[in-house]
């Protein structure tokens, strides 16, 4: 997990290597709060289906009883795929070289080859 748009109060490497990060959320109302960052789940192969988290829930405390009350958060699901192809979008000349530079590639002179990845 790197670059969160709210910095967790607290994280803990744990004894097997994984880490707990806890956020303190002071003035949450019922239209929510988000965080946000970026996670790398490295090795996955295509097609693996891989939670991003082995838990995620929400405590606070009971205004009644003055204990703690801890809803889950359902933790997202990945899925690695390879569904990339390239495609020529366009072209003015009636044949291109059959290895193009980057240069021509990115190119908007008067070859005019795109890519496109998909």
């Amino acid at each position: 997990m790197s670059n969160p748009d709210k910095a967790p109060a607290t994280s803990t490497i744990n004894p097997d290597g994984t880490r707990t990060y806890i956020w303190k959320l002071t003035g949450v109302t019922s239209s929510g709060q988000d965080i946000n960052y970026d996670l790398s789940l490295a090795g996955m192969v295509v097609n693996e289906v891989r939670a991003v988290s082995t838990d995620a829930h929400l405590t606070f405390k009971n205004s009644f009883t003055g204990g703690n009350v801890d809803a889950p958060i359902n933790v997202p699901r990945v899925t690695a795929s390879a569904f990339l192809a390239l495609a020529l979008q366009r072209t003015r000349r009636p044949t291109a070289p059959a290895r193009p530079s980057i240069s021509q590639a990115r190119s908007r002179t008067p070859m005019e080859v795109f890519w496109a990845v998909r």
